[in-house]
This record gives structure tokens, C-alpha cells and sequence, in this order.
């Protein structure tokens, strides 16, 4: 208000006084320090923060429509706006979006005003703000690696409809991303400015799109750029090649639930996938394609070893291998069934495994083992005990029928029916003798048929030995000893050996025994045994007997 005063002398005085009309303010929002040349979306805007009721318009022509008795209208005069910045104006609130084109520092300013009904202005406000643009960061873009198989090649199954994720880093802005193809789909997403922080990430799940076609190679671009700034972008070029089905299995089916070392097995080799609606295992060559390359293995480490040669699966994803089962007998381990897809890329493996499979295999040759007896020479009445003892758990397991065959006295192998199928057997001898024994052993899986190392049995009898004659006799004198079995003459079957040096030396002799007494007194030794004891025999076979004679002088008549 502009006063203005005039005195009686006619000197003349003015005052301005401002005051506060209607008791109404506006302010910015949101006062930034920095913005992202081009691509940060500025979005200020300018809001009535108290006093009555006043509503925003973009124009004064308007505002002065809008007023009437009961309510004023305002609007927002803005006088310094950065380039690449526009106005918009709602009820209640006038703002400025847009980009900053240009670096450096910038004002922005505005004036507020109120209108009445017949268009007479009022400033109500005014306010400028300082703050500094920034240069973008390079956008940055990456896609999950878990399906890259080399540099600008990925591979996604047929039924997968996900790449993977796709991330990101921008600076504070919309990004917007395209994923195409050279088939001519597109996707899109979008990711708006966070209204925090420099720099932002972003990221999604990216599709895969179109129709798919095993084994197919598509060209993909996947391309991020500010969406205020287009011209600032990045771009992926890669190749997706579509693998057969993701879930299918693979089920290997033996013909039998036990076998002999000396069998083929033959496995069943089944891919595809189990309906449960049916619980049948189907196989569908347009999802999971044709000619797979199907072997058996061992696994060791993360290496699967073949055991077998590679089998193709026919059209219905089945293939029978043939697998030498001795090479599980003497492995025994777990058995895999490993398919291998006929891919035309080289750089492109897809492989599915079955779940281990334990083979039984059991020893199908000779049952191995030996006779043992812990006597092999015994003096009559004699028990050999005599045991079969399998050369290993493997035999053990396989073995059947036992027979034990006695050599008889025309020489030829007789099998005892006593014994059938003992593996622990008990031999009594009355009489010296010989006794050759064998078992006769059967694998009870296979049937072959083997026979035993043959075990010696000897049974011999023992004389009693005593030398009969003087214990007594002159120097010089001839004496005669007897030697007697049990105390009578011996049959003509015994051996009699003679020794004068305390069995340092023996001497084949008769029964009866002659020797000239010298001056000193003898020990005489003799020993005797049965000539029908064998020659095997190295001990115990002999009966010793000793003999002392004292010497006198002969007296003088």
C-alpha cells in the first residue's frame, strides 16, 4: 500500500507498506541440489502450503473465470525455467517436468498470484531455486549366464519360457527395455526413476518369444536406453538355440533281477516323461527330439566312463543295450544310463542321466576254493575231519551241490552217497591205508560243474619194539640180539634198523642182531616199521626200543 501525506506548508511524504493480503503462501516441493542432464524426469512442483482456499489455473484469463464471490483462483507465472523443462498445471498444484538439456548450473523461478472475479491481481509469492545438472552414467546391461553356453550363444528348453534375468545400472531415470527377435517379436518393460539415489539398478525376467522349434538358432537383441534420452542406450546381440524338454528322464529296465558273471545283460533304455494322469512314460519327438545317443556307465568323480558302446533310441526313445555282466562282477558299482542329444551345434551339450542302478551279479564260473584237513597222517584207528572252504564270499555265495569222490582200488573216482552234500565230512580208518579225496562242486546259478585239488589221507600202524638178549657180557665175547614186536617175532612186513652211536647213524638190519663186545659197555639202538607204511609218512611211523649191555673182564682160571 503506497500512503501518501501532505502538511499545511504543502511538503509531501509517501510510505509503502506491504502487507500479507488474504493470509496465503505457495512453495516448492521438492528443492533438488543436482539433476541427470537429459535423462532425469525433473518433476517440481508448486504447491499452496497455507492459508485460504485457492485454486491453481494455468493462465490469468482462466484464474479470473474461476473466481467468483466464495472462492479465488490462482495461477503460477513461471519465470526463469531451465531449457528442456515444461509446465503443468492441476487443480491445486502447478509443476515442471521434463529433462535438463543442458549441463551446468540453472534457476528456476516463479511468481504466484491471486485473481478475483473481475480479474483485479495480487502477488501473493515468489520463489527461485538453484541447482546443478550432471552428466548420465553409461547404461550397463547383463543377462543371467546360467543358460550362455559361449560368447553370444544361450539355450533355452522348449517348454521354458524364461531366458533368465536380465540387470542393469543407470543413473536416476526411466529406463526402458526391448527384447526382439529376427522374427520380428518384441517385449517390452519399463522401469521407472527411483526418487532416491545416483545411481539405480534395475532388472527383470526376460521372455522368450515366439514359437519354438527344437534345435532352432534365433537372433535376439536385448536393448536398454533412457527414456527422456533414447539416443543413450546399450545393446546385447545373442543367439538362442531351443534344447529338447527340459524334464524328461530317463528310465533303464534290466530283463532280469539277478545274474551270473558269465551273462549278457540286457538293459532297456526308456526317455521321456511319466504322465501321471495315465502313469505311462511317453516320449514326444517334437519336444525332445530324435536319435539320441544312449551308452551305460560307471560314474566316477563328475566323469561318467561307458561301459558299453553308444546304442542310438529309436523314434519312440527306446534303446537295449548289451552289457557284459562280468564287468559289474568285478567293479560292482552303481550303473548309470547317460543319453547324449545329436545336437547340430557343436558348442551345445545336452545330456540326461538316469538315477543309479544297482546290478546284482553273482560269480557264474568254477566255484574256487580247497579241501582242508587238519590231519593227513594219523596213526590207526584214524578220523581225518575234512572241510570245503570256498575261496572267497563270491564262491560262497554260488555254491550248490557237493560231492566227495573217494579214489577206489582199481583207481577210478567213486562218488560216496554218505557225504552228498556236506561241506564238512568226518573219514574213519581201521587198517593202514591210503585214502584220496576230492569234492565235486557245483555253481548253483550257472551249473558249472568243478572239481576240487584231491587231498592225501594216510593211515599207518606202529610195532612195539623191544630188543631181547643179555643185558650182561665178557670183553671179547659174540652176542646175539632179537628184535620183537609185542614181544614176539616180527612178520616178515617190518623194517628193522640197528645203530651203534645213539642214532647219530642207522643200519639196515634183520631181526636178529650180532656184535663182538668190546672193553667198554654198549647202548644199542634199534628202531622197526611197517613196510606197508608210506613212504609219505616222514614222522612217527618208526617204534624205537634201546638196549643196554655192561662189559666184565674174564677171570683168570
Amino acid at each position: 500500500m503506497e500512503v501518501e501525506a501532505e502538511d499545511s506548508n504543502g511538503n509531501i511524504s509517501t510510505l509503502s507498506m506491504p502487507f500479507n493480503y488474504l493470509q496465503i503462501a505457495f512453495a516448492l516441493s521438492y528443492k533438488p541440489v543436482t539433476v541427470i542432464q537429459k535423462v532425469e524426469d525433473v518433476a517440481l512442483a508448486v504447491n499452496r502450503t497455507r492459508g485460504v482456499r485457492c485454486d491453481l489455473y494455468g493462465t490469468k484469463a482462466a484464474a479470473t473465470l474461476a473466481s467468483n464471490d466464495n472462492n479465488y483462483a490462482c495461477y503460477i507465472e513461471w519465470t526463469q525455467l531451465p531449457e528442456g523443462l515444461s509446465t503443468l498445471v492441476t487443480s491445486y498444484q502447478s509443476a515442471v517436468s521434463g529433462a535438463v538439456k543442458n549441463l551446468g548450473k540453472h534457476q528456476l523461478s516463479y511468481d504466484a498470484y491471486i485473481v478475483n472475479k473481475t480479474g483485479s491481481v495480487g502477488k501473493v509469492g515468489s520463489e527461485t531455486v538453484e541447482f546443478e545438472s550432471t552428466e548420465p552414467l553409461p547404461l550397463t546391461l547383463d543377462l543371467d549366464e546360467k543358460l550362455k553356453l559361449s560368447d553370444g550363444v544361450y539355450s533355452v528348453s522348449i517348454n521354458d519360457t524364461l531366458l533368465g534375468r536380465y540387470t542393469g545400472k543407470s543413473s536416476r531415470a526411466h529406463v526402458d527395455v526391448t527384447l526382439s527377435n529376427e522374427n520380428g517379436d518384441e517385449k517390452y518393460y519399463k522401469h521407472n526413476q527411483l526418487p532416491f539415489g545416483e545411481i539405480q539398478t534395475f532388472s527383470a525376467y526376460a521372455e522368450k518369444l515366439g514359437n519354438s522349434v527344437l534345435w532352432n538358432k534365433i537372433g535376439y537383441t536385448l536393448k536398454a536406453s533412457y527414456r527422456l534420452a533414447p539416443e543413450i542406450n546399450i545393446q546385447k546381440d545373442f543367439d538362442l538355440v531351443v534344447t529338447p524338454h527340459p524334464y524328461m528322464q530317463v528310465l533303464m529296465e534290466l530283463d532280469s533281477p539277478k545274474y551270473a558273471s558269465t551273462d549278457t545283460i540286457y538293459a532297456s533304455v526308456k526317455l521321456g516323461l511319466r504322465n501321471n494322469a495315465t502313469g505311462l512314460f511317453e516320449y514326444n519327438v517334437a519336444t525332445m527330439g530324435d536319435g539320441w545317443d544312449v551308452y551305460l556307465a560307471f560314474k566316477n568323480g563328475q566323469v561318467y566312463e561307458p561301459i558299453t558302446e553308444v546304442v542310438e533310441a529309436g523314434t519312440d526313445g527306446i534303446a537295449t543295450i548289451g552289457l557284459d555282466a562280468n564287468i559289474i562282477f568285478e567293479r560292482n558299482q552303481a550303473v548309470y544310463a547317460v543319453a547324449k542329444a545329436k545336437s547340430p551345434y557343436p558348442e551345445i551339450v545336452v545330456e540326461r542321466i538316469s538315477t543309479p542302478r544297482s546290478i546284482t551279479v553273482v560269480k557264474g564260473t568254477a566255484v574256487e576254493g580247497q579241501v582242508i584237513s587238519r590231519l593227513v597222517q594219523s596213526r590207526v584207528p584214524a578220523n581225518f575231519d575234512i572241510r570245503f572252504d570256498t575261496a572267497s564270499y563270491d564262491d560262497f555265495r554260488v555254491l550248490g551241490d557237493i560231492d566227495w569222490q573217494i579214489v577206489d582200488s582199481t583207481g577210478q573216482w567213486v562218488t560216496d552217497d554218505e557225504f552228498a552234500d556236506r561241506q564238512y565230512i568226518s573219514i574213519k580208518s581201521t587198517s593202514p591205508e591210503t585214502i584220496k579225496v576230492r569234492a565235486v562242486l557245483t555253481n548253483k546259478e550257472t551249473g558249472v560243474i568243478t572239481n576240487s585239488d584231491e587231498v592225501t589221507l594216510i593211515s599207518y600202524d606202529i610195532p612195539k619194539l623191544k630188543i631181547d638178549g643179555t643185558n650182561q657180557a665178557i670183553s671179547g665175547q659174540d652176542i646175539e640180539l632179537s628184535a620183537l614186536d609185542n614181544g614176539e617175532e616180527p612178520q616178515l612186513d617190518t623194517i628193522v634198523e640197528w645203530s651203534l652211536d645213539n642214532g647219530e647213524t642207522w643200519a639196515l638190519g634183520d631181526t636178529k642182531f650180532n656184535v663182538v663186545v668190546g672193553e667198554t659197555a654198549l647202548k644199542i639202538k634199534a628202531r622197526m616199521k611197517y613196510a606197508s607204511t608210506s613212504s609219505e609218512v616222514q614222522t612217527g611211523q618208526w617204534s624205537e626200543a634201546i638196549k643196554y649191555i655192561s662189559v666184565t673182564k674174564p677171570k683168570p682160571l
